[in-house]
């Protein structure tokens, strides 16, 4: 199994109208066939989260590498807003329906850029922060628009965790060492149920990779946990004591059930996977498979149902070239998105 490539190239195309799904390829047992809506959107969108289960929000860069935001009403991009002194959004964050918050890269890599969207998922105003030297911030869940935790690294500490908290006006930082001689640390995800959080990532030690797991409570990390041999990317915490995580090893895509920042043995899929979101115990997760031949794409983007933690179902999507990211909302719904097949990058909802 491949591992799954992170980086995407900007794309190259402009708003197209919706697509409906054709012909779907599957992988292990076949998911209902259900429309999918899919759509292809300018730019690099990497991120997904969603006001309700018709207004959800995009997140990425443009073609000029300026960070951007596109609202997605009923599976249709609105107008895109690029946000000034930014090259990039990192991850949003839309706790309800009254708005979102989303986290930015500065332009000159300094700091962070936290920007508050309302409840029509349109951009209302930027804060700048500081951060110490050498910390990157790239990671953002929010249980309200003022209650938000932010993760990402310190390569001058170790290639430590940073996890911190973000109340709409300060930001408070905390340290979480990486295990011992880790040489790359990287944090994928980062879930909240109420004030209980979950990030993870992975550790590197030469070919030796451990999976992370910290645990936070009211803002401050208590627990770093170790999952030998696998690399999480996405994490969804369905409540203060049970999150589902997402990711893959050298086998293949993962499952994993996680108890108190404990993972259980995780259920195998062909697809390596990257996002994971949860309503209750059914979970969607996505991420990216090489197609049947004679496909010679690189990769189909890859959607799999979760049933409280064991999967039931996945399918591939062949407009897809691969997720990055995935939401959920009440009824079922979902929004996935990553690249798009050829350039750009493409959206599917159902």
């Amino acid at each position: 199994m491949l591992r799954r490539t992170v980086a995407v190239l900007a794309g190259r195309f402009g708003l197209v109208g919706v697509l409906v799904c054709g012909a779907l390829a599957f992988a292990g047992t076949p998911a209902q066939a259900s429309a999918l809506n899919e759509v292809r959107v300018s730019g690099v969108q990497t991120d997904v989260s969603c006001l309700s289960s018709k207004l959800c929000v995009l997140a990425g860069y443009d073609n000029h590498g300026v960070g951007d935001l596109i609202p997605l009403l009923g599976g249709v991009p609105g107008r895109l807003s690029t946000v000034a002194g930014t090259q990039g959004i990192y991850g949003v964050s839309c706790p309800s329906a009254s708005g979102c918050v989303a986290l930015g890269r500065t332009s000159n890599d300094i700091g962070a850029m936290l920007i508050s969207i309302n409840g029509s998922g349109l951009l209302t105003k930027t804060v700048s922060v500081k951060v110490p030297s050498g910390v990157t911030l790239d990671r953002i869940a929010c249980t309200g628009v003022h209650s938000c935790e932010v993760a990402g690294t310190d390569i001058f500490v170790s290639h430590a965790v940073e996890v911190g908290s973000w109340n709409g006006h300060t930001l408070s930082l905390h340290r979480v060492g990486a295990p011992a001689g880790s040489t790359d640390t990287v944090v994928e995800g980062v879930s909240c149920s109420g004030t209980a959080c979950e990030v993870v990532g992975y550790a590197e030690k030469v070919a030796v990779v451990k999976g992370l797991i910290v645990t936070i409570s009211h803002g401050k990390p208590t627990g770093l946990h170790v999952v030998p041999g696998d690399s999480l990317y996405g994490v969804s915490c369905t409540s203060a004591t049970l999150c589902y995580a997402s990711g893959f090893n050298q086998s293949g895509g993962l499952i994993l059930t996680v108890k108190r920042g404990v993972a259980s043995a995780p259920a195998h899929v062909a697809s390596d996977l990257s996002g994971i979101a949860c309503r209750g115990t059914a979970c969607t997760a996505v991420g990216e498979q090489l197609p049947p031949p004679p496909t010679t794409a690189a990769f189909y983007g890859s959607l799999v149902t979760v049933s409280s933690g064991k999967v039931i179902a996945s399918q591939l999507v062949p407009a897809s070239g691969g997720y990055n990211s995935v939401a959920a909302a009440r009824g079922g719904f979902f929004a996935a998105v990553g690249s798009a097949q050829g350039a750009g990058s493409e959206v599917t909802t159902g």
